[in-house]
């Protein structure tokens, strides 16, 4: 036995058991304590019993570097609760001289511990594989058709009757396959279309929230759907496809919650797709009836018919293909103008394919014309744009943007934000370092904030400028006086006469200037100007807090941990268990910090301090009182 080791465990604060196994298990290992029995010595750490869900062993061990370590019979094993619980039990019975035993090699407690982390937990799967090998599920079917291949007919039908057995449903599967005769299978396609319309009523909702009728089957519509194909139907199949996928992304949008029908219905997207690959179609006429599916989905659920319209095709049959859209797009008509709505998104999904289909086949002067008539016809001047850019005709591009600015810079800020990112590309695509940085200078200004600061940083690099703007950016959060207004200002004005009505009005702008000053690593800065927020009565975001204080902690510790105490102090302010956990967080950095520079018996003061000023909270008092650097065992 080592008694040292031993020792070492009548040393451990709650500081070292919060850095061990965690905040919240060392706060559950305390209800635990008084389930605690049977504790031993064994190997130079603790062993007991613990009644938990059920009866658990645990062995607590101290490494050579005196770190701790537990193995449990729990499910959870390692560095759990009820290692936690031991400890604390074991410090007790210390504390309080009950002698605690020697454990014997053969206490089945250590037998059942190695047992629990020594033996592998077989699944389902994994029995399985040792019987019958690893199984790949490409192979599956050619394994499966040679085996068939193989058999006789009295073999199959032995087969066949076993697999009865296993799966009952195969009984009723057969009969109405077999039952499927024409006359049957038009009545069958006849029915499924009125049940489909059906979907269209309003559905209602029983007591617990639960959707009550007029939930349609999807998966009974999906194996009558499978029967068709095999009968030889993929044409009728394929001819409802449309009514199915409005009828199943109507109710989807319309019930509170998608969960209830979207995992069986997304099963319906590979029987349509089958009925596509074996309908006697054209390509031509296949692909319209993807894109259809396409069009209707806004749940991913069809994405295998993407993949079948992107598929490597030849330009002959693109052009076609295009030729059948532009038909289409004079049917869809234009948009009606709404001043709550910048344009029509099925048009524009269904131009974007367009577009896709005039680029495939090779038709690059159709895709502009069309692209700068959507462009004044459902505003989408960023794909024109995008168009232009591919193109590099960057002029052009920015008459566009500049018409598109105009047009939307009242009522849709978006598309705005989008044209003068595009913008600020193609300066940098031409090498026009200035134009590009003045751009990121009025984000700025508009939006002063660490981000926007970094990209005028990196633009303004390139563009040998960063010196002077820098200091121009500085002086604009301080004061307010407008960067380019400046006689020493190295680049050209804003052309968006937009800039200074968008731009921050309170001056100095605190939050700005130490996220910057924190982004530069300059801790001298951050205080400066977390200090001066104080005086001019800013109230400091906490994130922004803490990270002043992460940035001070080494150049002012003393600082540092002001702010974390006073963070604490607030959330204790808050009279919640909750808050409670919250500032002994933001407690714990300002004793790591103070413990480091020598100020344990400080830390120790301000601890009791804070217990009496809250002496009523009684919560809060417990957990305070785990803040201690003094051992567990003086408590």
């Amino acid at each position: 036995m080592d008694n040292k080791k031993l020792d070492r465990l009548l040393e451990l604060t709650w500081n070292d058991l919060t850095e061990w196994a965690g905040t919240k298990i060392v706060s559950r290992a305390e209800g635990y304590k008084s389930k605690v029995s049977k504790v031993a010595v064994f190997q130079n750490g603790p062993i007991a019993t613990v009644r938990g869900t059920f009866v658990y062993a645990v062995h607590v061990k101290l490494d050579e570097n005196g770190s701790l370590y537990s193995e449990c019979s729990c499910p959870y094993a390692v560095n759990c609760k009820h290692g936690v619980a031991a400890v604390l039990k074991y410090i007790e019975m210390r504390k309080e001289k009950i002698e605690v035993p020697e454990a014997k090699e053969q206490d089945p407690r250590v037998l059942l511990i190695k047992q629990q982390n020594s033996e592998p937990v077989l699944d389902i799967a994994q029995i399985n594989s040792s019987i019958y090998g690893y199984q790949d599920e490409q192979n599956e079917a050619g394994q499966l058709a040679e085996l068939l291949e193989r058999k006789s007919k009295d073999e199959l039908k032995t087969i066949i009757y076993e697999l009865i057995e296993v799966f009952p449903g195969i009984t009723k599967e057969l009969i109405k396959r077999n039952k499927l005769t024409n006359v049957k299978a038009e009545k069958l396609i006849y029915w499924l279309k009125e049940y489909l319309k059906t979907a269209y009523k309003e559905i209602q909702f029983d007591y617990y929230g639960e959707p009550d009728e007029n939930i349609l089957d999807y998966q009974q519509i999906n194996s009558n759907l499978k029967r068709l194909i095999r009968a030889g139907y993929a044409d009728d199949v394929l001819e409802m496809a449309d009514q199915i996928v409005s009828a199943g992304i109507y109710q989807i949008d319309n019930l509170y919650s998608e969960e209830f029908i979207t995992l069986d219905f997304e099963k319906i997207s590979p029987t349509l797709f089958c009925a596509l690959e074996q309908s006697s179609a054209t390509e031509i006429e296949k692909m319209e009836h993807a894109l259809n599916f396409v069009l209707e989905d806004g749940y991913h659920l069809f994405d295998n018919f993407k993949n079948y319209l992107t598929k490597n095709r030849p330009e002959s049959q693109w052009s076609r293909f295009a030729d059948r859209l532009l038909v289409r797009l004079k049917e869809i008509g234009f948009p009606k103008a709404s001043p709550n709505v910048c344009r029509d998104h099925f048009r524009d999904k269904f131009v974007d394919w367009l577009v896709y289909s005039l680029e495939k086949a090779g038709r690059k002067n159709e895709k502009l014309s069309i692209c700068k008539a959507e462009a004044r016809t459902n505003n989408n001047y960023p794909r024109l744009v995008e168009v232009l850019r591919e193109q590099e005709k960057y002029d052009e591009a920015k008459k566009w943007i500049k018409e598109g600015v105009k047009q939307n810079q009242d009522r849709y800020s978006g598309i705005v934000s989008t044209l003068q990112e595009q913008l600020k590309q193609i300066y940098k695509l031409e090498k026009d370092w200035a134009s590009a940085a003045i751009m990121d200078v009025e984000n700025f200004v508009s939006s002063p904030n660490k981000d926007n600061y970094a990209a005028c940083e990196k633009i303004n690099k390139k563009n040998k400028t960063w010196t002077e703007v820098r200091e121009l950016l500085l002086e604009y959060l301080e004061k307010g006086n407008l960067p380019w207004e400046n006689l020493s200002w190295p680049l050209p004005k804003p052309k968006n006469i937009y800039a200074e009505e968008g731009s921050y009005r309170i001056f100095p702008n605190i939050r700005a200037l130490v996220s910057i000053a924190i982004y530069e690593e300059d801790p001298k800065r951050v205080l400066y100007w977390f200090n001066k927020g104080n005086e001019l009565n800013f109230r400091m975001p906490i994130h922004l807090a803490d990270d002043a204080a992460e940035a001070a902690k080494d150049y002012s510790p003393q600082r540092a941990v002001s702010i974390w105490q006073k963070i604490a102090e607030d959330y204790i302010d808050e009279t919640k268990v909750k808050s409670y956990y919250e500032a002994a967080e933001y407690l714990r950095k300002a004793r790591k910090v103070m413990r480091l520079n020598g100020s344990k018996d400080e830390w120790e003061k301000y601890i009791k301090e804070l217990q009496q000023k809250h002496r009523r909270k009684r919560r809060c008092i417990e957990i305070l009182s785990k803040l201690s650097l003094k051992p567990i065992i003086s408590d």
